[in-house]
């Protein structure tokens, strides 16, 4: 089962996230999905078992570096804003890396950015 948020305007876009669910591995009783960044960010809960939920958020950041510490307060105020609680896996491309050595060549990211996320 592949979710998202489709851009009605622009159905060929590139950019986005989508969660995948193989429900032949899992049998989720219900799954819910918020929109939290358009195009860069959303969740989704898994509810399984009998009270069992899992709470994913799925993020694809900006590029721009200077942006990095924006977004990340803006995640935070949009998963606080909906009710979210501090999911259990937290996913995508976050275009920075929190140690140099996750760069080649190695080199540290803006330590504002890393804070922040």
């Amino acid at each position: 089962m592949v979710l998202n948020f489709q851009d009605l305007n622009n159905p060929c876009a590139t950019v986005g996230v989508t969660f995948v669910v193989n429900k032949a591995l899992i049998s989720p009783k219900e799954l819910s999905m918020s929109k939290l960044i358009k195009g860069c960010a959303q969740s989704l809960k898994i509810k399984w078992h009998e009270n069992e939920e899992a709470i994913l958020i799925n993020v694809y950041a900006w590029n721009n570096r200077n942006e990095h510490r924006d977004f990340w307060g803006q995640l935070e105020a949009k998963r606080r804003s909906q009710n979210i609680r501090h999911p259990d896996f937290l996913m995508g491309d976050f275009n920075i890396t929190e140690d140099p050595i996750d760069r080649a060549p190695a080199h540290p990211d803006n330590l504002n950015t890393i804070e922040a996320l």
